[in-house]
């Protein structure tokens, strides 16, 4: 059964096209500006921009502050940017587009301190608090109406309109969650939670999108959006709730804000990707090789510490001292394991994350094995048309022979697949 939609205009025409562009650049170009002078008063004064698990963690080994502000800060707003001016300059007719940048820009306006070192300038005090409400309810439009402009399903609508009305409730609610985050404000936590719950239930309208509603591209649209997101929401989840389940957790929380910044850089990156549509399909071995490298270090993980569990007791009852022989014989048997776990980790993985490649390559394969009963030239291009046509839907196709005979085309075929 078809979800319901409800739809948002998918171009800008007419009359409306250039004071929409005009204000998203005079904006954005606004922004930048004063983000920039921020940053210029920050490095300065870097206590403006204090981050107090980061600015912990950099001053343990021995790091300046400023490294901090330029690493952490400065670097994913500058990425921002710059996706956004070049999305602007691509897709300045597409109004999905023009939100998407304009919330993370301002968004990470905010995050990244730029406009907080301002914060004591009266007009720019109380307009921190309208950037922030103003990016987080454009982020909320994109997570309900992205990739073409329809809610889906149709409740998802009242995403934006539930972010507001949440930030009503505080009107500091950036700095109540910035605070929380950081481990600065308990009090604030619950607030937090409930924006991370929000936001969760907007990545879940664009999982059920993808399931039931979307199309080949719109999938890899999201896949690009979507998953940079969801590390960094489950992240900041960690953040907010592991010092409740586990005060151990506070004492990483440095390492965890450390993490957020390559997070952060990657966000822009995969939007400004996923919105030109450029070379979509590389996130499907992108995320194959990520959840294929996690599970292998999962299962090697758990070899090693049973090797070293069973042979560290077996010696001991034996009433020798093994741990040495412990270690060793773990990672011997963890080095040797290594490669059949990757292998067969890897082909498993593809098949759910990698479905078109790993499809692809059984056609080649079950095509370079039919050469060896076929010896009519044209019943092989044949052949081989239908096989490329079906694996990989090219626009074009023009496949090219030599005079070569048919034994030695075989060869190069079957040694180029392998």
């Amino acid at each position: 059964m078809a979800a319901e939609t409800w739809t948002l205009p998918t171009h800008i025409e007419g009359w409306r096209r250039r004071p929409v562009q005009v204000a998203w650049a005079v904006s954005i170009l606004v922004v930048a500006v004063v983000v920039a002078l921020g940053f210029s008063r920050a490095l300065v004064d870097p206590e403006l921009v204090t981050l107090p698990p980061l600015t912990d963690l950099f001053a343990r080994f021995g790091l300046d502050n400023r490294l901090m502000i330029g690493v952490a800060l400065v670097v994913p707003f500058t990425t921002t940017l710059a996706i956004a001016w070049i999305v602007f300059w691509r897709r300045n007719d597409d109004p999905m587009a023009l939100a998407f940048t304009a919330g993370m820009v301002l968004l990470y306006a905010y995050t990244t301190r730029g406009l907080v070192a301002l914060g004591d300038i009266p007009v720019l005090r109380h307009a921190l608090p309208a950037v922030f409400a103003l990016g987080m309810i454009l982020l909320a439009v994109v997570l309900a109406f992205f990739p073409d402009g329809r809610a889906v399903p149709r409740s998802a609508r009242w995403l934006p309109l539930a972010i507001a009305a949440l930030i009503a409730t505080r009107p500091d609610a950036g700095r109540v969650l910035m605070q929380a985050i950081e481990g600065q404000s308990r009090d604030g936590r619950l607030f937090a939670i409930a924006w991370g719950g929000l936001l969760g239930l907007g990545l879940a309208a664009q999982a059920y999108r993808y399931r039931r509603v979307s199309g080949p591209r719109e999938r890899q649209q999201a896949k690009w959006v979507m998953a940079p997101m969801a590390v960094a929401v489950v992240v900041t989840g960690l953040l907010l709730v592991g010092p409740l389940v586990l005060p151990a957790v506070a004492d990483v929380a440095g390492w965890m804000l450390l993490a957020m910044v390559p997070i952060g850089v990657a966000i822009p990156l995969c939007i400004g990707n996923a919105v030109l549509r450029h070379r979509l399909y590389d996130i499907d071995h992108v995320v194959s090789r990520t959840v294929t490298y996690l599970v292998v270090i999962l299962v090697l993980g758990g070899i090693y510490a049973g090797v070293v569990l069973t042979v560290g007791q077996t010696m001991s009852r034996l009433g020798g001292d093994g741990n040495q022989i412990a270690t060793a014989v773990s990672v011997l048997v963890t080095v040797v394991a290594f490669r059949p776990v990757e292998l067969r980790v890897r082909r498993t993985v593809d098949r759910r994350f990698n479905r078109s490649g790993y499809l692809a390559r059984h056609a080649v394969e079950e095509y370079v094995d039919s050469l060896a009963s076929e010896i009519e030239v044209e019943a092989i291009r044949a052949e081989l048309g239908r096989v490329i046509g079906r694996a990989f839907q090219p626009s074009h196709l023009a496949i090219w022979t030599t005079d070569e005979p048919i034994q030695d085309q075989r060869s190069v075929v079957r040694s180029r697949v392998r």
